[in-house]
């Protein structure tokens, strides 16, 4: 029978034995205080950078708290100011008063121009309604021969009938 590998090594009996006797080891008081001792030579470096790190963090407190009361000092006035700076909502539109009364004279000559542009139109859609002249009239005033009515006639009036309206 063939062993499938698997990457990963095979764990005997005497794997399990040797882990056995190194935990047995490191209950020894002898091997217990080496570790002890290991430990504490690795842990006092870091406890001095500790405390190094916490005395610069106490110094950069004691720098900074003079800006601290400034800063306190100023939300204190910005909460005074704040009440009666509470009745001007930023968020409304502004009001403009008068508003109608000096537009009126506006309206009156936009009623005037939209009045005249209405009957210039009017104008020119009536002309453009009416029917050109009968073809066999064109035939026998002119000489040459046509075929049909005579749609050539300009649609555009150069004098409108705006003068005629009273507004």
């Amino acid at each position: 029978m063939t062993a499938v590998s698997t990457g990963y090594p095979v764990l005997t009996a005497a794997h399990y034995r040797a882990f056995d006797s190194a935990e047995r080891a490191l209950r020894i008081p002898a091997v217990a205080e080496v570790q002890r001792r290991m430990s504490q030579q690795l842990l006092d470096p870091f406890r001095d950078a500790y405390r190094s790190v916490s005395q610069a963090r106490e110094d950069a407190i004691r720098a900074v708290s003079p800006l601290r009361q400034v800063f306190d000092q100023l939300m204190e006035t910005r909460r005074q100011v704040g009440s009666w700076l509470s009745k001007y909502n930023p968020f409304q539109p502004p009001k403009v008063t008068g508003l109608d009364e000096h537009l009126s004279q506006f309206r009156r000559g936009n009623v005037r121009t939209e009045t005249a542009r209405i009957a210039r139109l009017r104008s020119l859609l009536v002309r453009r309604a009416q029917q050109g002249e009968a073809p066999g009239r064109t035939v026998t005033t002119k000489p040459q021969v046509t075929r049909g009515p005579n749609n050539t006639r300009k649609s555009i009036v150069s004098n409108p009938l705006t003068g005629l309206l009273d507004v």
